[in-house]
């Protein structure tokens, strides 16, 4: 899978393309955790949109859960969108935030199929 990451004034974004599989995930959010830029972070978006396979079983999603919930105590302060315009991605994608708001996690967390509507959310 490769993907953009995209820094740009306490923000990223993280386009998503070809085929993603859960160790991809957890590879380009280690690279984020660990980057300086990251406690200054203010909102970073997840653009799901060119996505063409998804192979994020559950179990890469609650692993993803809590190794958020652990950063989020670096940054307590993200809004984090994710957006994703196929159905089925768009379920995990919902799997992923009801874990985060079940968690607790500090961050505002939010899902959205348009990506006008999500850059609207996340600078609001």
């Amino acid at each position: 899978m490769p993907a953009d990451l995209i820094w740009d004034n306490r923000s990223l974004k993280i386009i998503l393309s070809g085929v993603v599989t859960g160790d991809e995930i957890r590879s380009y959010e280690s690279q984020i955790w660990v980057d300086p830029r990251f406690d200054e972070l203010q909102y970073v978006i997840w653009d799901g949109r060119y996505i063409e396979g998804w192979n994020v079983s559950t179990s890469d999603l609650r692993m993803s859960v809590g190794y958020s919930l652990g950063h989020s105590y670096s940054n307590r302060s993200i809004r984090l969108a994710l957006v994703m315009t196929d159905l089925a991605i768009y379920e995990s994608g919902k799997q992923f935030m009801q874990g985060l708001t079940s968690a607790n996690i500090s961050w505002d967390v939010k899902l959205f199929q348009d990506m006008d509507l999500a850059l609207d959310w996340v600078k609001a």
